[in-house]
């Protein structure tokens, strides 16, 4: 959430209040898995704070933090307008699909979103790597592949169309 607010200050971009939802619930769904693989992995003695923590509880905070950044992220789309910028191709498109930009493209971005924690939550259950978030980011193939598409549409939305 700092680094949110740190890049707002910088750029002077509004970030708009559900995609700051997003970043939460997402921040709070990584730590969540972060401290049920610890707890797993390698008991309560890994961390004095993990005494207090029941895997029951972070199963259901797992859940909870996921579910929530789907619906603010969905909601993100579907509110926010596209902030588009000026290209070469945008006065051609307009012609072709006038008020392309009202329209809710962002949307199409929701399932790679819904994939993406389905895939993270899924190398978390099955694999047992939720206490290194950067190596399940930099090494799952097909978790790269979702991140990828995801922004390469999000880029396609923003300065092509």
């Amino acid at each position: 959430m700092i680094r949110a607010f740190a890049g707002e200050v910088v750029t002077g971009y509004h970030i708009p209040i559900w995609l700051l939802l997003t970043i939460f619930f997402i921040s709070l769904f990584m730590a969540a898995i972060k401290r049920q693989a610890e707890l797993v992995s390698h008991g309560r003695e890994a961390r004095a704070s993990l005494v207090h923590y029941q895997p029951h509880f972070l199963d259901f905070l797992t859940y909870t933090f996921a579910t929530a950044t789907m619906i603010a992220y969905a909601t993100y789309t579907y509110v926010e307008k596209i902030p588009q910028a000026k290209t070469i191709f945008t006065d051609k498109f307009s012609k072709w699909a006038p008020g392309f930009e009202a329209r809710k493209w962002m949307m199409i971005t929701v399932p790679l979103v819904v994939y993406g924690l389905s895939r993270y939550a899924q190398l978390l259950y099955e694999k047992a790597e939720g206490e290194r978030p950067e190596k399940i980011i930099t090494t799952d193939i097909p978790l790269i592949v979702t991140i990828f598409l995801w922004g390469l549409i999000i880029i396609g939305l923003i300065y092509v169309f």
